[in-house]
């Protein structure tokens, strides 16, 4: 039976009170609560991103996550996903603020979550990958052809 796993920018704790915080983390957690699987993202905090992966199992669901650099989350999280992802996301343009150092530090760290991710991928795994995370299916798909969604918004 085929598992699922969820990548996302960032991923909601193995506590059941978490995920009445917003309603992606609620939507995930109902569907990894039916089917089992996998949620995959960064932790929410800094530190040495060559750390191995937090694993937690709490039923049918491991939640697996990491660290980001304070460089990383700068550039990554607070100048390209906030800065430009979300208000262009939310229709509003005049918000966006570009900075090239930002869009390299976006790159690069979905390069990091994919080299994070693919050891833990099996054959029949279906991938579902949030929408602020543009780059990481062309970088998994390279690697192995494993179904995947592409999830656009929040």
């Amino acid at each position: 039976m085929s598992r699922l796993v969820v990548v996302s920018n960032r991923i909601a704790p193995p506590d059941e009170h978490a995920a009445s915080a917003g309603g992606l983390a609620v939507g995930i957690l109902g569907a990894l609560k039916a089917a089992g699987g996998l949620w995959f993202g960064w932790s929410g905090e800094t530190g040495n991103e060559d750390q191995p992966l937090k694993k937690v199992k709490k039923g049918n669901i491991t939640w697996a996550s990491f660290n980001l650099s304070e460089q990383d989350l700068d550039e990554y999280y607070n100048k390209f996903s906030n800065a430009v992802l979300w208000p262009a996301f939310h229709y509003r343009l005049d918000l966006v603020q570009f900075q090239r150092p930002a869009w390299d530090g976006y790159l690069r760290v979905n390069a990091l979550l994919a080299d994070k991710l693919l050891p833990l991928l099996q054959d029949d795994d279906i991938i579902w990958i949030h929408a602020s995370l543009f780059p990481l299916p062309a970088i998994i798909i390279t690697c192995c052809p494993l179904r995947m969604n592409y999830a656009n918004g929040e």
